[in-house]
């Protein structure tokens, strides 16, 4: 278990630095001004984030459950 929440960690943080990094160097509106890989917004990095992250919560829902268990 602690694998895939090491490995959501590592991947939370690379979205997130995708996403501070578009930020910084497009300006306010980066959609506006830049079309990403595959029509990627930046809001596909912001989602990853999220997602990454509410998979990290259920699994940690889950250890507490197991924890209880035992």
């Amino acid at each position: 278990m602690q694998d895939i929440r090491d490995f959501l960690a590592k991947r939370i943080t690379y979205a997130k630095r995708r996403a501070f990094t578009y930020k910084n160097e497009h300006g306010e509106n980066p959609e506006q001004t830049h079309n990403y890989f595959g029509g990627y917004s930046l809001g596909y990095w912001e989602g990853k984030v999220a997602a990454y992250q509410y998979i990290l919560d259920e699994l940690e829902g889950v250890g507490d459950v197991e924890n209880k268990r035992t």
